[in-house]
């Protein structure tokens, strides 16, 4: 592979908020570069989505359509993770960007659940457990009086 240059590419990630698209340039020694494919991801908890395919035309742009429902932190951002390739030459990019709808996070044993805390046990859960309890407690009695009664009779016979 005598003679053969790989450039090396550079990456400005941006967010268009009017036609909701992430704007990625690729430039090269700082020249646009032409007819790179290049692939958007959004880094989740259980790995990396999908988010675009695209080509950058002659000005070295490419546009990735963002979809305006996606979930991000509580004040939109997303990490968005970009790779960039023409042949042998390859670069990535990440960045932390506002281009999502706000999430507002909840607790998750908030409410009236299962999986809550003592006191926010379901009421049925809580009547459950102590209607087995008691009668638990009720069938030791019984049977703790019915041998006591059944010494008493044999004393009287």
């Amino acid at each position: 592979m005598e003679g053969v240059v790989i450039p090396e590419y550079a990456m400005k990630l941006s967010f268009d908020e009017n036609v909701d698209k992430l704007v990625v340039k690729v430039f090269a020694e700082e020249l646009p570069q032409p007819e790179v494919s290049v692939s958007a991801y959004v880094m989740g908890t259980f790995g990396k989505h999908l988010l675009g395919k695209a080509q950058t035309n002659e000005l070295g742009i490419a546009y990735v359509d963002v979809d305006p429902t996606l979930p991000g932190d509580e004040e939109g951002r997303v990490n968005v993770m970009v790779k960039a390739t023409k042949g042998f030459a390859r670069a990535k990019a990440e960045e932390h960007m506002v281009m999502a709808k706000p999430t507002e996070l909840h607790s998750a044993i908030e409410g009236r659940h299962i999986w809550s805390t003592d006191r926010m046990a379901p009421i049925w859960l809580k009547i459950t457990f102590f209607i087995s309890v008691f009668g638990v407690w009720f069938a030791l009695l019984f049977i703790v009086f019915g041998l006591r009664n059944i010494k008493k009779a044999g004393e009287e016979a």
